[in-house]
């Protein structure tokens, strides 16, 4: 009797966890550490050369988790008008911390059937794994990363659906990654895993805008896809998330070299990462324009904004 009284007081306080999620600090959970365990094997190959990457992908995880969080403590040009709960923050702070998961885990690449890219396993002498040379891929990882965290929102067999594999740093055996346990872990509800998911997949677009690479309404054309695919809003795209896909883009160019860290309910005791590459900006931030009101950055911000005020949504 005991037993079974103790059984119905942990399924109820699962459902009630969440089904209130939105009160609820995000912390640290087994699946959550487990990948970023893993992200800490791979090594990007700069082949010496100075890059725009001060650290490998686990570093500026890190960092650019930590710049989200600057963002809103700091009250920055791109998050005033934005408001979010302490709980919407967190998501969004979440996304930042696995924006490019799609540079790791991908079978085509342990398998080198990929038409141009590849990872190199270097192994210890006992035959566990050292570490994992990655790569870069332009923009390809944005729409990997999105598949990812789409997998638990889609039907099975839903061509936009990829599977994340993780590595026995030990065995070197692959094993898929429960996107949907980590949900679950986290008490993530549909509309958190939708944003999540579209930020991911976002996370490129705004900068690609600001550089004149593609223009306002692929930019839409963009979100709307991702909108759609996941259903967030019936389909429709709001305020909300598009300031929001410009937020991820913002953060992740902070985040290319080292951010203070701060003390957050996911990272109580703050992650300190130094440099590992040499790099071509000292300040990225700045030197991509991103700073003053009168910057390209805040520009293009308001520029999308305008449009978006402009033109009837979907």
């Amino acid at each position: 009797m005991i037993l079974k009284r103790l059984y119905l007081f942990l399924v109820i306080t699962f459902y009630v966890c969440c089904s209130t999620a939105i009160d609820l600090s995000l912390a640290m959970q087994p699946q959550l550490s487990a990948l970023l365990d893993n992200m800490k094997l791979y090594k990007l190959d700069s082949e010496g050369n100075p890059s725009i990457h001060a650290g490998d992908i686990y570093e500026h995880s890190i960092w650019t988790y930590y710049a989200m969080v600057e963002l809103f403590e700091t009250n920055s040009l791109y998050v005033q008008g934005l408001h979010l709960s302490i709980r919407e923050k967190e998501v969004v702070c979440l996304a930042a911390l696995l924006h490019d998961i799609g540079k790791i885990g991908r079978k085509n690449l342990f398998d080198k059937t990929h038409p141009r890219l590849h990872y190199d396993i270097i192994k210890n002498d006992d035959g566990s794994i050292q570490k994992i040379i990655y790569y870069q891929d332009h923009q390809e990882h944005t729409y990997i990363s999105f598949k990812y965290a789409a997998q638990p929102l889609l039907r099975p067999n839903d061509p936009n659906i990829e599977t994340c594999f993780c590595i026995n740093q030990k065995t070197g055996q692959l094993y898929p990654f429960n996107i949907n346990l980590l949900y679950k872990e986290l008490c993530l509800t549909i509309q958190e895993q939708q944003i999540f998911t579209i930020l991911l997949g976002m996370h490129y677009e705004f900068g690609n805008l600001k550089h004149n690479k593609i223009e306002i309404p692929e930019f839409f054309q963009m979100l709307q896809n991702f909108v759609t695919i996941v259903n967030y809003n019936n389909g429709v795209i709001d305020e909300n998330i598009l300031r929001l896909s410009i937020l991820i883009q913002v953060a992740d160019v902070k985040g290319l070299v080292p951010v203070i860290p701060r003390k957050t309910p996911l990272f109580p005791e703050e992650k300190f990462c130094c440099s590992v590459h040499p790099v071509k900006f000292d300040n990225p931030f700045q030197a991509f324009d991103y700073v003053s009101e009168t910057s390209n950055g805040i520009q293009s911000m308001h520029k999308l904004m305008d449009y978006y005020k402009t033109t009837p949504p979907n």
